[in-house]
Order: C-alpha cells, then structure tokens, then sequence
C-alpha cells in the first residue's frame, strides 16, 4: 500500500526541512512526501527537494493550503494521502507503519494522529495545548476523499467541513475511523504579529466557510457559532464598556459576561486563564479586521 503525505507550503524555509527529513526516516518504504509550494521566496522548495521531497508548484486561482492539498492529492496515485502542515518540525518513527497497519482493514478509512505541540514562546503555551488530535483526517483513502468532494476552498474552517462530509460518508457507509498512536510534532504561531495575521486571514475567508455549511439547519448552526465565537466575543467587550454608563449596553455587557467567565473556567487548569481571555480578544479583533478586508476588496477569492 502506497501512502502520500502532502505538505502545503509558502516561505517555510525554516522547518520544511526538518519536517520532509522526519518523513523519509519514518518506518516504511512504500511512501511519497509532495510539498506544493505556493510561490515561496525563501528557498523553501530547494531545501525540500534536497531532503527528497518530491516539488509541485501550486496552480490555480485561488492559491490556498486546501487548494494545494487538493493538488498534491490529484497528482499521487497512492490509495492513502496524509496531510501535514509545513509548520510541523517531524513526526514519530512509526508516523507511517502504524497508518499502513489499520489500512488493512478494508472497513477502515480514514485515520487521526496524535499531536504533540513544542513550546518554544508563552504564546503557543496559551493558545494550544501539548497535546492533542489532528482536527482534519491525517490519514485517508484516496478514493473516499475524491467521494467527499476534495478540501472546500474556503481558507477558514476547511478542515471542518471535510470533517462533516467524511461524517456523512460513514453514516452511509458504515465504514469507520481509527485513532493512532503515532503523532505529529509541531508549533503553534510565535508571536502577536503572527497570531493576528493568522486570524485575519481566518475573517477574510470566513464567509466563503458559511456559504460552504449547507443547508442543515444543525451544520449551519454549528459552523455559526464556530466561527464568530472570537468576532462576537470583541464586539460584545467592546460595546459592553458603555454599560457602566448607560443600561442600554447591558445586552452585549450579559453576553461579554459569559464568555469572559466560561473562559477562564475553562483555562483554569492551564495556568493561563487571563491570558487566555486576551488572545481571544486579539483574535476577534484580528477577524473582523479581516471581514472589512473582505467587503472592500474587488477580488473576493478564498486565496492566502
């Protein structure tokens, strides 16, 4: 069984290298590492290529990692694809043997790594947790992912609605999903400046991510909720400052309230509840700047 690990990317010089290495020592032979490059400029495809990666140039109109997924994907004729990020710094020896030992269950078709996330500044302690799950599937057929409809090009929230179609899939199917062992090691962004760009790019696609929730009531629902928790949350501090001065506030002071309390809850055990409470805040401010960006801009596009 072949199996093609698919690393989007664009100026990731600094970890390609270490990641598509970590991939070619992995435990198993019958594998394919193809990094689609969305034009970088700092040498990210020479540095991949002489780790034995195998380069694409990403083509389309509208350049996106869901688009470059998507290309990698349609250029392998491996019966499993796995997705990694180009931020990750490598993945456990058995990252491959162990995916390659639940594909041989034919009911099996897709499949979730572990996560292991490396501290390296406060602000990835904040925003993630060590340890987690590949929120999209990190291992899956290729003939159940062409069925699903490929990666949406949305930008935003992608990952969730492969998520619901490979859901729906198995509810038809009665096929199922495993989770493995093995795991992927990584960052979460380093800085502010990064944080914010990340998030804005987030609200300047988020639209085209509820266009794509179709018409259930429940997804559409869902995906609402999921995506305008952080715009809603600055929004509802920010008019919810008034309210000291005027009872007319109080509506949004209530919401800002809740949020402000169910977060630290939740950040308790974290260490981090406060701080917590600010990057929210950051990232809310970070989509709706994006959302302007949006409705001001001619060209409308799900691109980076």
């Amino acid at each position: 069984m072949k199996i093609a690990a698919i690393i989007p990317a664009l100026n990731e010089n600094e970890t390609i290298g270490d990641l598509v290495s970590s991939l070619m020592v992995a435990d198993y032979d019958n594998k394919e590492v193809i990094v689609v490059d969305g034009g970088s400029k700092d040498g990210t495809q020479e540095t991949a290529r002489k780790a034995g990666a195998t380069i694409l140039a990403e083509v389309g109109d509208k350049k996106c990692p869901a688009n470059a997924r998507n290309q990698g994907a349609a250029y392998t004729n491996a019966e499993v694809v796995c997705f990694i990020e180009a931020d990750c710094c490598g993945v456990s020896k058995d990252f491959f043997s162990k995916a390659a030992d639940v594909f041989k269950d034919e009911n099996v078709v897709a499949a979730f790594a572990r996560l292991r996330n490396i501290f390296n500044t406060m602000l990835e302690r904040i925003i993630v947790k060590e340890y987690g799950t590949d929120m999209h599937p990190t291992f899956i057929r290729k003939s159940v992912f062409t069925e699903i409809g490929y990666y949406p090009l949305v930008g935003y929230g992608e990952d969730w609605i492969l998520q619901k179609g490979l859901e729906d899939y198995i509810k038809k199917t009665g096929k199922t999903t495993v989770q493995l062992e093995s795991m992927i090691i990584g960052h979460a962004v380093h800085t502010l400046n990064e944080y914010y760009k990340q998030n804005r790019w987030y609200g300047r696609t988020v639209l085209f991510f509820l266009e794509k929730c179709g018409k259930d009531r429940r997804n559409i629902l869902m995906g609402f909720s999921r995506a305008m928790f952080k715009p809603v949350y600055f929004l509802s501090f920010l008019f919810a400052i008034p309210a000291f001065v005027s009872p007319i506030f109080l509506a949004p002071a209530f919401i800002f309230a809740v949020i402000f309390i169910s977060t630290i809850i939740r950040n308790i055990k974290s260490g981090w509840p406060m701080f917590k409470v600010f990057t929210n805040l950051i990232a809310g401010l970070a989509m709706i700047h994006g959302l302007i960006v949006y409705f001001f801009r001619n060209k409308r596009i799900g691109g980076r």
